[in-house]
């Protein structure tokens, strides 16, 4: 348990299935790395929940004691969370932590939705969503660079390390450290998985 600690879901939703024809019975599917896993209801609405609400991201950190309180009326959604959480499906990381450092060398970003790009009223803020319909979000600069090009890292901690070596190529002397990048990557995390613009998987081995 991290007490100031991002919750951040991992894995990609892949559907509610019934075992069979018109069976009452059902269940969801997530799917991390090569390996596809099995919710109930309560257990996914707590997993769902772990992407944060979207009209509270970026008030304040999601954290654990804001995921519980918002869970308020499920039914054990600690003990669901705790379970979710040691079976791989949502991580607790504190930004500039030595942990955070292997959290981004173990997981990746996979964008999701297309990207709509900026403008001219506001160039430096970019545009996620769908084709023909209003943006689902809006993001800063090294949001969309993470949203676009993350994906061709093997996992968030290279990430960090090429937007260094780019923002040194544009504005020389600046010396920010990978570590710092790191941090800045992690606290735009929640504010994209939120609005379903990516998701977390596995690095690259």
């Amino acid at each position: 348990m991290i007490a100031d600690g991002l919750v951040l879901p991992l894995g990609h939703y892949v559907g509610r299935f019934h075992p069979e024809p018109f069976a009452p019975a059902s269940y969801h599917k997530v799917r991390l790395g090569r390996e596809v896993l099995r919710l109930t209801d309560d257990t996914f609405a707590v997993w769902a929940l772990s992407h944060g609400l979207r009209d509270r991201i970026g008030a304040g950190r999601w954290t654990r004691r804001a995921l519980l309180d918002a869970a308020r009326g499920m039914p054990d959604p600690e003990k669901l969370l705790d379970w979710l959480i040691g079976d791989g499906l949502v991580a607790e990381v504190t930004p500039g932590s030595r942990e955070a450092i292997h959290f981004a060398g173990t997981y990746r970003i996979q964008p999701l939705m297309t990207g709509l790009g900026n403008t001219a009223a506001e160039p430096l803020r970019f545009s996620i969503g769908i084709l023909g319909q209003p943006p689902a979000v809006t993001v800063d600069a090294i949001g969309y660079e993470l949203w676009q090009w993350g994906r061709l890292d093997p996992d968030l901690w290279q990430v960090a390390r090429r937007l260094v070596a780019v923002q040194d190529r544009v504005s020389p002397g600046r010396q920010t450290l990978p570590e710092e990048m790191l941090t800045g990557i992690l606290e735009r995390l929640p504010l994209l998985l939120a609005h379903n613009a990516a998701y977390l998987d596995l690095a690259r081995g």
